[in-house]
């Protein structure tokens, strides 16, 4: 680019000081013809701008023609020459300007004296001089644009690259493509491509540990609450079965806790799953059928809005399952004799999901957390394991979808209203 740049400027450059140049010389040689015609004399000879309009003024060259013997003080010139000029080139003082002139002795006993302006000399210079000093100021910003669109040029495929590291989730930690990146960052690609393998790798372990023992501890409470229920059986009493009514309520609190967390490892998996186009309506009467019993034991009442046109792209056990925390969480911290509100609506290509309860809520500082896994809040009573939230957020998520939650009652601030919108495209989603 310099190179072109430089070629360019130069050629411009030269191309304009060589015209410069012709103009010069042509319009000394009008001069020294105009010189010609007005013939030698001992006076002094000038090239009057008035006689020669085509002439530039300020190039005018002045010619004197004395005898040797006459001293240039004395002639009738209307610019006084000083005493005592040599032959050759020098520069002297006429009127308060500097001239420059050459003396040349003839043999026949004349001397011609041709001076000019130094002024204008200096002017002559510094025109030649700027026309060589212009294309390098005018290169060097011009430089710099292209500099500038160059780099973001080569820097998209940096940026690109940046975006899709940034779509990475703990679910798909995928190697970041490297075609198009430049060579000088290639190294630096193929170690964060290593990193993430390593994290994936790491994230199966902990994901398979949790799942393993899950299914390792399920064995063993099932034998213990048989064994519970067997010595309750064998010991008919109201003592002895007033003792051993914790115990059953610490297994199904285990049960519960072991189920939801094989959920939540189930959602978390890395495995893409197929998307069919699954029917809300019966999921949602499959789920409330699990539900109802602790609805009518807390004598809450359900209302459900939802058409037979409801349908979502997703696994029926994953719907199950979002549904099933959704609702559990709205019945168990609503209050006795409150109302649970479910309606479901599937408008274009998206179907959102509502559901409402008359329970405390959740205040907004606590709204980033309740997402995390175990994170109960402070002023929760209701007895849980902290993973349904999670479980919403991780189904939500595999299915490219957005949940928030807000307030039931805006003005005074109470109750929990989840809004989930979710895509009716079967299409498999692009990894994240």
């Amino acid at each position: 680019m310099l190179l072109a740049f430089s070629l360019a400027f130069g050629v411009w450059s030269f191309t304009s000081a060589f015209q410069e140049a012709h103009e010069f010389q042509d319009d000394l040689l009008r001069q020294i013809a105009f010189i010609a015609q007005r013939g030698n004399s001992a006076e002094s000879v000038q090239a009057d701008a008035a006689a020669l309009p085509e002439s530039n003024r300020d190039m005018r060259v002045v010619v004197w023609s004395l005898p040797l013997d006459m001293d240039a003080s004395s002639t009738r010139s209307s610019i006084p020459l000083p005493m005592g000029l040599r032959d050759g080139l020098q520069t002297v003082q006429i009127d308060g300007s500097s001239w420059r002139l050459f003396v040349h002795s003839l043999h026949d006993q004349r001397r011609i004296v041709v001076g000019q302006r130094t002024a204008v000399r200096n002017e002559n210079a510094v025109d030649s001089g700027t026309w060589t000093v212009v294309p390098l100021l005018l290169l060097w910003p011009i430089l710099c644009g292209l500099v500038g669109l160059l780099v973001r040029r080569t820097l998209r495929p940096v940026n690109a690259l940046a975006q899709s590291i940034d779509r990475l989730t703990d679910r798909d930690l995928a190697p970041v493509p490297a075609a198009k990146v430049p060579v000088e960052l290639l190294p630096f690609v193929q170690a964060i491509n290593r990193l993430l393998r390593r994290l994936s790798d790491a994230a199966g372990i902990q994901r398979r540990f949790v799942a393993d023992a899950a299914h390792e501890l399920r064995s063993p409470l099932t034998a213990l609450s048989v064994q519970i229920e067997n010595a309750a059986g064998a010991m008919r009493t109201e003592p002895v079965a007033e003792r051993l009514a914790p115990a059953r309520q610490g297994i199904a609190r285990l049960r519960a806790l072991l189920e939801q967390l094989l959920a939540l490892t189930r959602v978390q998996s890395d495995t893409p799953a197929s998307r069919n186009l699954v029917p809300l309506q019966p999921v949602l009467r499959r789920v409330l059928q699990d539900l109802l019993p602790e609805a009518d034991r807390k004598n809450i009442e359900i209302e459900v809005d939802c058409p037979d046109s409801a349908a979502a792209a997703a696994q029926e056990i994953e719907l199950v399952l979002l549904l099933r925390n959704v609702l559990d969480n709205a019945i168990r911290y609503s209050t006795s004799g409150g109302k649970v509100e479910v309606s479901i609506e599937s408008k274009g290509r998206r179907t959102t999901i509502d559901v409402c309860d008359n329970g405390p809520g959740i205040p907004l500082r606590e709204r980033g957390r309740v997402f995390d896994p175990f994170y109960r809040g402070g002023t929760t009573v209701e007895v849980g394991s902290g993973l349904g939230l999670s479980i919403v957020r991780a189904i939500v998520d595999r299915l490219d979808g957005t949940v928030i939650l807000r307030w039931t009652d805006s003005v005074h601030e109470k109750g929990l209203h989840v809004w989930i919108a979710l895509g009716i495209d079967t299409t498999p989603a692009s990894p994240r």
